[in-house]
């Protein structure tokens, strides 16, 4: 499938956009070819643009202040919108960064410009809604996840989500992810490995 059309696709799916609305944005986005391991900012990169992911997968981190460590806070993968809204609603100062854990393609859109496309469709408008009341469900059940439950379940939950994503990135990053020592996530693997048997 031709790159655009699948981003066509993507909008209609999510907020019915159809081609007379898509012909209002079709010049505003831009294709960007992102190689793996770049790393950028929320604050000054994808966080304050729309992206569509034709092809790849991300993960947004944060570096723990004392240790130095990174840890992982989301993944995005192929047919998802990535952006942050902390940054692009608020403009407020934001600590996390995206890294392209593979090569990748994105569609780009300035937050200028889906911000001026609201204020000339309705329908537009309904898709930025529709991004944002996904965005705090995402942010909310992930929350909630470490709340209620239980590691063997963030896993069963990853890996419905992402279920190729001990193919595509690191044990460092999974369980990074998953709030757990990189042990820990062996054993999980290992007694749910059983279980299926």
């Amino acid at each position: 499938m031709a790159t655009i059309e699948f981003l066509k696709q993507a909008l209609y799916h999510t907020a019915h956009i159809n081609e007379e609305q898509f012909a209002l944005a079709e010049k505003l986005f831009f294709k960007e070819d992102i190689k793996k391991g770049h790393i950028t900012s929320l604050e000054t990169g994808y966080g304050k643009d729309l992206n569509f992911i034709v092809k790849g997968l991300f993960r947004s981190y944060y570096i723990e202040p004392k240790t130095g460590n990174e840890i992982n806070l989301f993944f995005f993968q192929e047919g998802e919108f990535m952006i942050s809204l902390l940054v692009f609603n608020t403009e407020k100062h934001c600590n996390y960064y995206v890294e392209a854990l593979e090569d990748a393609v994105v569609f780009r859109m300035s937050g200028d410009d889906l911000r001026g496309l609201y204020k000339i469709s309705h329908k537009w408008e309904r898709f930025g809604r529709i991004i944002a009341e996904a965005y705090y469900r995402g942010s909310n059940s992930r929350a909630e996840s470490f709340i209620f439950n239980t590691p063997e379940e963030r896993y069963l939950q990853l890996i419905k989500i992402f279920p190729t994503i001990f193919q595509r990135t690191s044990l460092l990053n999974i369980s990074s992810y998953m709030g757990v020592k990189s042990q820990s996530l062996s054993r999980i693997r290992k007694r749910i490995s059983k279980m299926k048997k």
